[in-house]
């Protein structure tokens, strides 16, 4: 299956045409990603399937703290509630599941060979008499087949991040389509971008590295902010400088991209923090995007 979401859509038609009352499904993801905790797809009868980017944070909220999904996730538990019995004290989710119609719910840990956190998946019914033994025992299955599919989605979402994150979309991209050879590369036009912080030794020696740190944080957010949203792409963070390129696919278009970076710098330039960013500069050329350095370790 090409998504995690055309997977499950399959296999829970093949769920309830097996007779298993299910109502709503819920896997959720650990994930290895600078801005996001987890990824959790929910699937609801006669809905389509939902993708939700969890925020880093939010294992420390109430709604994941004392949880069914964080009791299976950390301690590696199969539960099961009969929400008709649901008391005061119990988890807010399990409320809120009852309000909404359901009347049994099933969370069971994920095995899998990858370390770390555990995938979880929960089932919960809206059927009155609720799930019976042979549906769980069913589920408990299902979960441990759908196991080496989803395995494999966690790995690519991880190789794709670290690559994205590392690299950028584009040579990322490249380079898990294969092109990890010394020496192979294309031959691009694009207009080339540097910029840096005015006085940024200076800075180190005044500031306060904490202070620093964030003073530099913010800038590299604004410049990538303003270079993504002009079409750029960031090659290489270098300290306080920032080398990027605006690809052009024919000379015809680099008066074309030359304007895009020049809407990038001046977006810079108006949210720039004090002391104010030095350059951009930026030169249109023909630029070769190769793999160099040793063969365990590339750098473009």
């Amino acid at each position: 299956m090409p998504t995690p979401t055309a997977f499950i859509e399959k296999l829970m038609k093949h769920v309830l045409q097996a007779g298993i009352p299910v109502w709503r499904m819920y896997i959720g993801l650990q994930l290895i990603h600078p801005q996001l905790q987890a990824m959790g797809y929910m699937w609801k009868r006669g809905e389509p399937v939902q993708a939700i980017a969890r925020a880093w944070g939010i294992q420390f909220t109430p709604s994941y703290i004392g949880s069914p999904m964080q009791e299976a996730r950390e301690q590696g538990r199969t539960l099961r509630y009969k929400l008709a019995n649901v008391a005061e004290h119990d988890h807010i989710v399990l409320h809120e599941l009852k309000a909404a119609g359901a009347t049994d719910y099933y969370v069971l840990p994920m095995r899998i060979r990858r370390e770390g956190p555990l995938p979880v998946v929960t089932f919960a019914t809206d059927s009155r008499s609720g799930f019976s033994d042979e549906d769980i025992a069913d589920l408990t299955r299902l979960v441990d087949m759908m196991g080496a599919v989803v395995e494999m989605h966690i790995e690519r979402s991880v190789a794709e991040t670290v690559a994205n994150t590392y690299l950028g979309p584009v040579v990322g991209e490249r380079i898990l389509h294969g092109a990890i050879r010394r020496g192979e590369g294309e031959e691009i036009r694009a207009v080339l971008w540097f910029s840096d912080l005015r006085d940024f030794t200076g800075m180190n020696e005044r500031m306060q590295p904490a202070e620093l740190l964030e003073l530099l944080n913010n800038y590299l957010q604004l410049v990538g902010d303003a270079l993504k949203a002009n079409g750029g792409e960031i090659l290489k963070f270098i300290g306080d400088g920032v080398m990027a390129y605006f690809p052009a696919d024919d000379a015809l278009f680099l008066p074309h991209v030359t304007n895009s970076a020049i809407a990038a710098a001046n977006a810079g330039h108006r949210q720039r923090p004090k002391p104010s960013i030095h350059g951009p500069t930026a030169a249109a050329s023909a630029a070769r995007q190769s793999a160099a350095g040793p063969n365990s370790r590339h750098g473009n």
